[in-house]
This record gives structure tokens, sequence and C-alpha cells, in this order.
């Protein structure tokens, strides 16, 4: 299950948009994810619903040497195939994503390998 971070700088928050088009960009954010980082590796096949997608807006409380307007940084499984083809991923997620933006805009996609498990949980309620 992919994690991406979504960081959104206040200068681009209007630029972008109300709240609600955020909601919508990390959702186009999901199937693009998702296409990009699918792989034929057993457990590698994605669906947007796999992809979680964290929206930050950043404000002055945040002090960052970062001179970019949105930044995308996406924790994913290492499969073998995902780690060839790193670049290819990489390069696909930032033309899809300046697909989505509003010229004019700065940014990077950072892709980031790792071993990973994920489990769900859940706990019955004691009455």
């Amino acid at each position: 299950m992919p994690y991406a971070r979504l960081v959104v700088q206040r200068t681009a928050h209007t630029q972008l948009g109300s709240n609600q088009s955020l909601i919508e960009l990390a959702n186009k954010l999901r199937g693009l994810i998702a296409g990009c980082l699918t792989c034929n590796d057993e457990g590698g096949k994605l669906q947007p619903t796999d992809v979680e997608v964290e929206i930050v807006d950043r404000d002055w409380r945040h002090v960052s040497g970062s001179h970019y307007d949105v930044t995308l940084t996406v924790f994913a499984k290492e499969y073998p195939s995902r780690k060839v083809n790193l670049g290819l991923y990489t390069t696909g997620l930032t033309k899809g994503l300046q697909g989505l933006l509003p010229e004019g805009l700065t940014g990077f996609v950072w892709v980031l390998l790792c071993p990973a498990a994920f489990v769900e949980f859940g706990f019955e309620k004691k009455e």
C-alpha cells in the first residue's frame, strides 16, 4: 500500500483552489500513482484504493528551506521490477502531476522504495 505525501505551500494553495479542489487532486493522484507503480511482481498490482495520499498544507508555522510550491513524496514497497524501473516511474509521476497542476508552479516528485509490510487490524468493542 503506497503512501504519498503531497505538500502544498500556502502561496500555492490559492492557485490550486479550495480544500475540495485539493481532495479532488489527491483522488486523481491515487489513480496516477497506482498506474505508475503497478508492476508484475507478486503483490505489485495496485488499484487507486490501495494508495493513501496525505495533503499537507504548509503555512507560516513550517520552517523550511524549500522554494518549491508543491512536492510529492511517495513511499512504496520495493519490488525488483520497481527498483529497475524507478526512473521511469518517477518521470511518469512527474509528467502526470504536471498535467494536474496549474501552470507556473514548481515542485518535485520523490519516490522512495523500501522493504515494507502491511497488516490490517480491528478490535471488537468489549461490552
